[in-house]
């Protein structure tokens, strides 16, 4: 790999960029290799790196950091982990890509420019594919450090019962549409038991109608709040629409609730069904029917639930750590450098 540095471009402190950006770097860094972290772009540094790469920030002034870098002979990556050229109508992103053109027709042409593009799936890196060639996949992975972060918070802090099981559901404001699948089974189960709570993370679904107390959201400030709202989850949920957008998505949640011993009952959707695959013990459900009768059973069987969620667990080491399986990916930063 010789003397090659590797500049990673740390945009804003979200979930994803946590392991698009900031993974692969610390894990470079572990490795004793040349990498950087720089916030904002400055042409001085073009001197001083042999690859940047950037996590997806499609507006005019990424085009003219591609011209820039392509210009200095530098090898520019470019990471798109969603599928902005098939954003649905909910996205927050949506008005601003499709209530202008312009955007869209800048994507297009970075995608043809920069020396590689990272995406998460296969299904997405053949659809990238008609922009360009130049197109490697890059999965999402749990770290070691992911894994050593031990959380303060309990269930007390909530004013939970010791006996209580928290249902929860890892999301945003893009997708919480897709809690409208869940809205009855989820209404019915709290009702049944009134040991179950349910945990939502970042973003309140108000059509899920049950007791206040019975709801809780969690809004982090900081990747650690993330973590711990984990740690206070006994049951995952995983719905997802059938959509383009969906489709080149990667199930990072599975990996998140696995990495924790949490049993997943997600959709029947092209992401988790690729995990599956693979080997991941996930219960699925489309009907409400469905999902009501694998909820109630994980709810009342605690013996089942820390069963699967130790398979899940063990799925998710054999498969996605991410000091396990980094090496056979080194060679897209590497092997592609100016």
């Amino acid at each position: 790999m010789g003397n090659k540095r590797l500049n990673f471009h740390f945009p804003t402190p979200e979930k994803e960029v946590f392991y698009r950006i900031l993974q692969p770097f610390r894990y470079f860094k572990r490795r004793g290799l040349d990498a950087r972290l720089f916030v904002n772009f400055q042409e001085k540094i073009l001197g001083d790196g042999d690859t940047f790469v950037y996590y997806k920030f499609p507006n005019p002034f990424l085009e003219e950091i591609v011209a820039k870098i392509n210009s200095a002979k530098k090898t520019l990556i470019y990471d798109l982990d969603e599928m902005l050229l098939a954003l649905p109508p909910y996205h927050s992103a949506f008005q601003f890509f499709f209530g202008d053109t312009e955007p869209m027709r800048v994507l297009k042409r970075i995608l043809r420019d920069v020396s590689i593009v990272t995406v998460p799936t296969s299904h997405m890196a053949d659809i990238i594919r008609d922009y360009t060639s130049r197109v490697e996949v890059f999965p999402f992975f749990i770290s070691e450090s992911f894994l050593a972060n031990k959380s303060s918070i309990s269930k007390s802090k909530f004013g939970l019962p010791k006996e209580s099981v928290v249902i929860g559901w890892i999301g945003n404001v893009d997708y919480v549409e897709e809690l409208m699948l869940l809205k009855l089974p989820l209404e019915k189960i709290v009702m049944a038991h009134k040991n179950v709570y349910l945990f939502f993370f970042r973003v309140e679904p108000p059509f899920i109608e049950v007791s206040p107390e019975k709801k809780h959201v969690l809004v982090p400030d900081r990747f650690g709040d993330y973590l711990e709202f984990l740690d206070l989850v006994d049951i995952g949920i995983a719905p997802l629409t059938e959509n383009l957008y969906n489709r080149c998505r990667f199930g990072v949640e599975i990996l998140e609730f696995g990495s924790k011993k949490i049993p997943v009952i997600a959709s029947k959707a092209l992401p988790y069904l690729e995990i599956q695959k693979e080997g991941a013990p996930i219960f699925f459900a489309e009907t409400h029917s469905e999902w009501e009768e694998l909820l109630n059973e994980l709810v009342i069987c605690e013996e089942e639930r820390v069963k699967i969620g130790k398979k899940l667990y063990d799925f998710v080491m054999n498969n996605y750590l991410l000091e396990k399986r980094m090496p056979a990916y080194e060679r897209i930063f590497y092997d592609n450098s100016s």
